[in-house]
């Protein structure tokens, strides 16, 4: 495989002399679909990105000895992005992470990969515990969710405090702040806190960037972004005044809809890139209403269908239960589609049915008694 088909088949990764680059945009853990242009924009699974990384070694002289990761991401699945830690770590490469406009949870994690860690001026970073949506159960099951959660958080804190040089302990007062949520961290902190190694000025990062609303850092949980006015990541304020209790409602509203007819994780995606949701529901609860429609119409006619059906069947065991009982039944009635016109003569010639080939039947018994 030549480097430039390499490109072709996994578009978040490019070859640049010995160095194969990721960029990794968007969510950790699942495929960023856009449902308005029907095309994928990028593919964070942990399966996905191991077998690209896996691809590598059939490529052409196989020239990659290092590999840079450009993160710009909110962080996502904790599950996915260690298991992509493990296989990272295991390959023997030189590695080296940026983090550019913003860099939030397990995007973080990745971070840590870098034999060098580099962060843009203006990147915001977030570190917190980790946390499950959507949880129910009884109270065993909700145990068992606590004690999965505090593994995850023993993970995350072992792994930070290895590649921070601070104690357990430490890391763990750090991630408590904002009631387990967080803060963010400008670049200075997140290399105070051993985090990164190097702060690069904004004309050396990567110039793309993610559209993140504050409407996904409230469905991911995670603590509004402070003022980056001249920064390089894109931040759109939510809908709504935050002190109007009423259109808060109605946002959560729109998302909960959003979530039953998109997908959670659709929405996840969605939501950085401050897609108008209320207008895709409206747009979607019409197309649903007009195909519920057509569903009621196709229901009456096969209800129509089922009924003739029934009827003929019942006419047919009348006929029959009159062959068995020795008289002569009654001549069936018949039904307009089963009389065909004869072209010779232009006289109606009826088709035989099966009323007829039971009477006929019983005929011939009777003459062989």
């Amino acid at each position: 495989m030549k480097s430039e088909e390499f490109s072709r088949i996994y578009p978040s990764f490019s070859i640049k002399g010995d160095t194969a680059v990721w960029n990794l945009n968007g969510v950790v853990g699942i495929v960023g679909f856009d449902y308005l242009s029907w095309e994928i924009r990028y593919d964070n699974r942990a399966d996905s990105v191991i077998g690209a990384l896996k691809a590598l070694a059939g490529i052409e002289g196989n020239p990659v000895k290092k590999l840079a990761i450009n993160i710009n991401s909110p962080g996502g699945y904790v599950d996915h992005a260690m298991t992509m830690f493990d296989f990272i770590a295991s390959l023997g490469l030189e590695i080296e992470t940026h983090c550019y406009g913003y860099a939030a949870s397990a995007a973080t994690l990745l971070a840590q990969l870098g034999k060098r860690r580099t962060i843009s001026e203006n990147c915001r970073y977030l570190v917190h515990r980790a946390w499950l949506n959507g949880v129910s159960g009884n109270y065993f099951e909700l145990q068992e969710a606590a004690r999965s959660v505090a593994a995850d958080d023993r993970r995350i804190i072992h792994l930070y405090a290895k590649r921070s040089g601070r104690s357990a302990e430490e890391v763990e007062r750090l991630l408590n702040r904002n009631a387990g949520n967080g803060v963010w961290l400008t670049a200075d902190e997140v290399v105070e806190e051993g985090w990164a190694d190097e702060i690069v000025p904004a004309d050396r990062s990567v110039t793309h960037g993610m559209r993140l609303s504050s409407s996904a850092l409230a469905f991911w949980s995670l603590p509004a972004l402070p003022d980056l006015s001249g920064g390089n990541v894109m931040v759109e304020p939510a809908r709504g005044s935050a002190h109007n209790m009423e259109e808060k409602r109605m946002d959560e509203k729109t998302l909960n809809r959003a979530r039953q007819l998109f997908g959670a994780d659709f929405v996840l995606d969605q939501l950085a890139r401050n897609v108008d949701f209320a207008g895709m529901c409206e747009v979607w609860a019409e197309k649903s209403s007009a195909r519920i429609a057509e569903l009621e119409s196709e229901n009456a006619t096969l209800k129509e269908s089922a009924a003739a059906s029934a009827a003929r069947i019942a006419e047919l065991e009348s006929a029959a239960v009159g062959a068995g009982s020795g008289e002569a039944p009654a001549e069936p009635s018949v039904p307009p589609e089963s009389v065909a016109v004869n072209e010779a003569n232009a006289a109606p010639v009826r088709k035989p049915s099966v009323a007829d080939i039971v009477k006929k039947a019983w005929n011939a018994g009777k003459k062989g008694e």
